[in-house]
C-alpha cells in the first residue's frame, strides 16, 4: 500500500507538472497570437478568396503576389477595412508590397530568424476571415543558403515548418514563441510544409 502510495504521489506530481507547462505554454502562444495578430491583415485583390498579409509599417503591408488579381485592394482586420494599391511586386519571389491608403496599422516586430534551429516550434498566423487565425507546428527544415523559388526568384533563407497551410493562410507570417517575424508564407510544396520567404528587402519596402 504503501508503494503504491508512492507511486500514486509520484504519478500525480508528473501530472501537475505538466499541465503546468502545457499551460505555460498555451498562454505563451496564445499571447503571440493576440499581440502579432494585430498586425496580420486579411487582403481582398483575388478573384477568388482572400489571402492574408502583415503589415511591417504603419503604411505598408507584405503579402503573396499570387493573391493580387485586381486594381482594387482591400485590406481588413479587427473590423477596420482600408483601401490599398500596389506599391511593388516580385512574382518571381511570390511577394508584392502595398500601400494602405487614410490609414494606419502596428507594425509587427521584424527578425531575420538567425537564432532558429530545426526542432524549434513556431506559430503560422493568417487572417482569411474577420479574425486572426493560427496553427502550431516545429521547424522542419532550416535553408541558409539562397534558394531557388519555383518562379524562377532567388530567396535568400527559406523556412519549412509542419504546421498546417489552411486555405487563405498564404502571406501570413510565421513567428516564433516570442512573437517575433521568422517568415512569410509563399507557396505551399506540400500537404505538410511550405517553404516561406523572407520580409522584403529594405529597397523594395521604400519603393
Amino acid at each position: 500500500m504503501e508503494r503504491m502510495g508512492v507511486y500514486g504521489a509520484l504519478v500525480e506530481l508528473h501530472n501537475e507538472e505538466h499541465m503546468g507547462l502545457s499551460f505555460d505554454s498555451s498562454d505563451t502562444f496564445a499571447s503571440v497570437v493576440e499581440s502579432t495578430g494585430r498586425s496580420v491583415v486579411r487582403v481582398e485583390g483575388g478573384r477568388s478568396r482572400p489571402v492574408s498579409g502583415l503589415a511591417i509599417s504603419a503604411t505598408q503591408v507584405v503579402t503573396v503576389s499570387h493573391g493580387l488579381e485586381r486594381d482594387e485592394i482591400v485590406v481588413g482586420v479587427e473590423g477596420v477595412t482600408l483601401k490599398a494599391h500596389l506599391k511593388g511586386r516580385d512574382d518571381s519571389t511570390d511577394l508584392a508590397l502595398l500601400e494602405l491608403e487614410g490609414g494606419e496599422l502596428p507594425a509587427a516586430r521584424l527578425d531575420d530568424g538567425g537564432q532558429l534551429k530545426v526542432g524549434h516550434t513556431v506559430l503560422r498566423l493568417a487572417r482569411p476571415g474577420e479574425t486572426v487565425r493560427a496553427t502550431t507546428g516545429i521547424v522542419s527544415a532550416l535553408g541558409k543558403k539562397s534558394y531557388r523559388a519555383a518562379r524562377g526568384g532567388e530567396i535568400d533563407r527559406y523556412l519549412e515548418t509542419d504546421a498546417a497551410h489552411l486555405p487563405g493562410f498564404s502571406g501570413g507570417p510565421v513567428v516564433t514563441s516570442s512573437g517575433a517575424l521568422a517568415r512569410l508564407h509563399a507557396r505551399r510544396t506540400s500537404s505538410t510544409a511550405c517553404t516561406v520567404s523572407p520580409a522584403p528587402p529594405r529597397s523594395m519596402r521604400t519603393g
